[in-house]
């Protein structure tokens, strides 16, 4: 048997680099074998992570509660319902990568709802694996 998935909280809570997007693609693949595999619990998302303010500051939660969302709905879980607090929801718009102009209204009309509604625009493909 392999190794235990990790609960979305632990993985939040284990990150030490800012620069987490190599492990965090390889926690959504981690996701999508465990769902694949009948093997993802139906409480992954449930418990709300303990931030590192200095590695994850406020846009980077919303993002991960938007991603917490999103992947409960895709996965079809019961939403958690940490990720609907008010301190999730962003005031300005907020643009993961450098985008401008003509990118920013393709963002801004394809970003899943999860992502829209909390003013955090991506590509609709953005946690998807390969």
């Amino acid at each position: 048997m392999g190794k235990r998935l990790m609960y979305f909280f632990e993985f939040i809570n284990s990150l030490q680099n800012p620069d987490y997007r190599m492990v965090f693609g390889t926690y959504l693949d981690d996701l999508d074998y465990s769902f694949r595999n009948s093997a993802l619990p139906s409480d992954v998302f449930a418990a709300e992570p303990e931030w590192n303010v200095e590695l994850l500051p406020e846009t980077s939660q919303a993002f991960f509660a938007a991603t917490a969302h999103h992947l409960s709905v895709k996965y079809k879980l019961e939403s958690p319902f940490w990720c609907f607090k008010e301190k999730y929801f962003l005031k300005d718009p907020y643009f993961p990568f450098p985008a401008k102009k003509y990118l920013r209204v393709i963002l801004m009309i394809e970003s899943p709802k999860a992502f829209k509604m909390r003013n955090i625009f991506v590509s609709e493909n953005a946690l998807e694996v390969a």
